[in-house]
């Protein structure tokens, strides 16, 4: 996916809140929709939030797996989330085949089951390809944009998949998780595990060491009740 190197952060941060750019009226809508923005360039702070490489791409993956997506992106559907999750686990498995590779030289030396992997990942990516538009900007500017969504799947679904691609490129693919609550995320940091706060929390008061220093804690409030020490 091509990104243009005049995009400033106010502009990407501007699309991102008014949703994907649309492509010209009058192209073909399931042919030409949206315009693929880059939407996190580096770690930044902007006021009282952080903001982390990679989040803007991993909130529009997530939003899509856990059917958040705004409507006009598309209809979510379970066969929809089922072909990025197989796209996803595709991915993890060339990694893991480029890993588990004996020769450092894999353009010329591929395993047999890397270039198995290799057609099959290809295929599966050339169903979201991008293309060109021509566009105004304001007044009598106009340019000429790259990455508008092609292709005969959901807006939405394409636009997760681009984010999953970002993300990989960027070495953050292991970030994706699933936390137990049943929740997609990207991780912030390597070792998050949970989604949020709430669901760290539930987990640790699900385990063996707090539940048995409660009991410990009970005990002696109770154990100061009776004395007549506390009310």
């Amino acid at each position: 996916m091509a990104s243009k190197g005049n995009h400033t952060l106010e502009k990407i941060d501007r699309r991102r809140r008014v949703g994907p750019r649309r492509a010209p009226t009058g192209m073909a809508r399931d042919v030409y929709r949206f315009l693929l923005t880059p939407l996190e360039q580096k770690a930044r702070s902007a006021g009282n939030k952080r903001h982390f490489f990679g989040e803007g791409w991993g909130a529009t993956l997530a939003r899509w797996l856990n059917a958040e997506n705004p409507p006009e992106l598309g209809k979510n559907t379970a066969t929809s989330r089922r072909r990025v999750l197989d796209l996803i686990c595709n991915i993890h498995n060339m990694l893991a085949a480029i890993a588990d590779a004996p020769s450092s030289d894999l353009f010329n030396h591929p395993t047999r089951r890397m270039e198995r992997l290799q057609r099959e990942l290809n295929s599966r990516l050339s169903e979201y390809p991008t293309t060109a538009i021509f566009s105004f900007d304001k007044g009598r500017t106009w340019e000429f944009e790259y990455g508008a969504i092609a292709g005969k799947y959901p807006d939405g679904e394409s636009l997760a998949v681009h984010s999953l691609i970002q993300l990989a490129q960027a070495q953050l693919f292991y970030r994706i998780r699933w936390c137990e609550c049943s929740r997609w995320f990207v991780a912030r940091f390597a070792h998050q595990h949970f989604c949020s706060q709430r669901c760290r929390k539930r987990h640790h008061e699900k385990s063996d060491e707090y539940k048995a220093g409660r009991r410990d804690y009970m005990r002696r409030y109770y154990r100061l009740k009776n004395s007549g020490k506390v009310k």
